[in-house]
C-alpha cells in the first residue's frame, strides 16, 4: 500500500481524497479513518443473469413484488449478495421497507432495463466498478443476457 505524502499546499483533507482516488483500483488504507479503500471491477456473470432471468419470468407471471428469501430457488439463495449487485445497472429494484423490525423489506422486482435484458436481449455493460458500495462508472464492454448465462462467477479475477 502507498503512504500518504503529508506535504504540500492543500488541506489535510484534500490530500487524503486526491491520496484515496490515486490508489483506488490496487487499494490503500484511508489516511483519515483506517477504511479499505479499493474500486472493484464487478461482472455482471451466469448467476446474476440466471437469477435474473428467474425475476422477470416470476414477475411476469404474477405482476406483484417478489419475495426472494421466500420464492427464490435454492441457485439464487446461494449465490449470496451477488444478485442484489443488479441494483447498479438499474436491472432490479427492491422494495422500501417499511418493517422497523427487518434490516430490508426481501421484495424486488425487475425494472424495465432489466426486462428488457432479459426479454429483447438488449445489452448492457459487461463490469460495474463499485466504491462503497455505490457506482462509480462502468466499462465500455457490452453484454447480452445469453453471454452473462455463461459467464461463471470468478472469484480470483474479482480480487485481482
Amino acid at each position: 500500500m502507498t503512504q500518504l505524502n503529508l506535504f504540500g499546499t492543500d488541506s489535510s483533507l484534500d490530500r487524503a481524497r486526491k491520496y484515496v482516488q490515486a490508489n483506488l483500483e490496487d487499494g490503500c488504507e484511508c489516511p483519515c479513518c483506517g477504511q479499505n479503500c479499493k474500486l472493484y471491477r464487478r461482472k455482471l456473470n451466469s448467476a446474476m443473469a440466471a437469477g435474473l432471468v428467474w425475476l422477470v419470468g416470476e414477475y411476469g407471471r404474477t405482476g406483484q413484488w417478489v419475495d426472494i428469501p421466500n420464492l427464490a430457488p435454492r441457485f439464487l439463495i446461494k449465490t449470496g449478495g451477488q444478485f442484489s449487485i443488479l441494483v447498479h445497472w438499474g436491472l432490479i429494484e427492491q422494495k422500501i421497507n417499511e418493517d422497523t423490525s427487518k434490516r430490508c423489506s426481501g421484495l424486488w422486482r425487475p425494472t424495465p432495463a432489466g426486462q428488457g435484458f432479459v426479454l429483447r436481449g438488449s445489452a448492457v455493460p459487461r463490469h460495474v466498478f463499485l466504491y462503497n458500495n455505490t457506482c462509480d462508472g462502468f466499462s465500455d464492454e457490452r453484454t447480452t443476457v445469453i453471454e452473462a448465462l455463461s459467464d461463471r462467477f470468478d472469484y480470483a479475477e474479482l480480487m485481482a
